[in-house]
């Protein structure tokens, strides 16, 4: 996170000169006339820091999620999304600072305990960084949002005048991220939930970028009860019984270059997880969300049995061969022979087009959803 050509840069700034700047920044981003990595890259230019941020805290699961960042190589994000941010002790005290009022790591937490943290030893001065600047923009419900600063500079007065330039900033940053909240309230997350909710036997969950569970239709949310597949912890986060999921889950919800979607499935459930406007203007006030949605693949089996018009013999041995079981398991769950499975299997191949249980497979997979 070094960067040699702004240490020299190190000087007391113009706040007055600076804060314009950035506040007219602010608004033309809104409106799409820049872009906001320009004003996170151009906040360190003005304001002489190595690394700025934006990012969430949750207080309750300790979990921290940059999403958007200057000066800040991806390894050390990702870095601090995996290990390090519920071991900042910054935040650990973030609390109690009012909203809206910067302030520096010294007056959080004093010199000589902050030096004898994991989080100082082994993450900041791995990367050159000693103290930062840090304001709370917004404040709900144990949730933080926050833009910060990071650097080896440790004048008294200089830090003191980036505190001032982020004060200034913040209260036009909360009416960018309350502008973000209300397109987001009538737009197509929302349009999307509302006809997911829709669909009989689909469980639909839409997550925020912290993990926590922000809409769940009725399905969803007796499964959320139930705990199985997923529930939701003690710190009110979403959580898979199947650590693969809740890997996944993670993964995308952090980091840009994971993929959109994914898919699983678990006991007879098919759950997909889908990153809902990942790279839109508003990623860096309201983070990704992601959809879960769970389905009983009994409800797949019965559209493709439908569909091909099979008896309801045939579309049992086509459900569990869809669900991955043999011939002669089939049988014997269902205690017939296996001469009568195979029958039975036969003329589901002959009413699919399928010519053996893997092309049945794919054939259920490319057509009935």
């Amino acid at each position: 996170m070094q960067n040699p050509r702004r240490r020299l840069e190190r000087k007391t700034f113009c706040m007055k000169d600076a804060s314009e700047e950035l506040i007219d920044m602010i608004y033309a981003a809104m409106l799409g006339e820049v872009d906001w990595q320009d004003f996170l890259d151009r906040f360190t230019v003005l304001a002489g820091v190595e690394c700025a941020t934006i990012f969430f805290h949750d207080s309750l699961s300790g979990r921290g999620a940059v999403t958007l960042a200057s000066g800040i190589p991806d390894e050390a994000q990702r870095e601090y999304a995996a290990h390090f941010g519920p071991l900042n002790p910054w935040m650990w005290q973030v609390g109690r600072t009012p909203v809206g009022e910067a302030i520096v790591g010294e007056q959080l937490v004093s010199r000589d305990r902050f030096v004898r943290t994991e989080y100082y030893n082994d993450f900041l001065r791995r990367y050159d960084q000693e103290t930062g600047v840090g304001v709370t923009i917004e404040r709900d419900n144990g949730r933080f949002f926050l833009m910060s600063t990071l650097g080896g500079d440790m004048d008294e007065a200089r830090n003191a005048e980036k505190a001032r330039l982020l004060t200034k900033l913040a209260p036009h940053l909360r009416r960018a991220s309350a502008f973000y909240r209300r397109q987001a309230s009538c737009g197509q997350v929302n349009a999307l939930t509302d006809r997911l909710a829709d669909l009989s036997g689909v469980a639909t969950i839409l997550i925020d970028l912290m993990g926590r569970p922000v809409f769940a239709s009725a399905e969803a949310q007796a499964i959320l009860t139930e705990g199985y597949p997923v529930g939701v912890s003690a710190s009110g986060t979403v959580i898979f019984r199947a650590s693969a999921i809740q890997d996944a889950l993670w993964l995308m919800l952090r980091d840009h270059d994971a993929p959109r979607s994914a898919s699983f499935v678990e006991d007879g459930l098919e759950i997909t997880l889908l990153v809902l406007a990942r790279h839109s203007a508003s990623m860096p006030f309201l983070g990704a969300k992601a959809a879960v949605i769970i389905g009983r693949r009994t409800l797949r089996a019965q559209i493709f049995a439908a569909r091909h018009r099979l008896t309801p013999a045939e579309a049992k041995v086509a459900s569990l061969i869809l669900q991955g079981h043999r011939p002669k398991e089939i049988a014997r769950d269902l205690g017939v022979s296996v001469e009568t499975v195979r029958s039975q299997l036969k003329a589901v191949f002959a009413k699919t087009g399928a010519a053996s249980q893997a092309d049945l497979v794919r054939i259920a997979a490319d057509g009935t959803m």
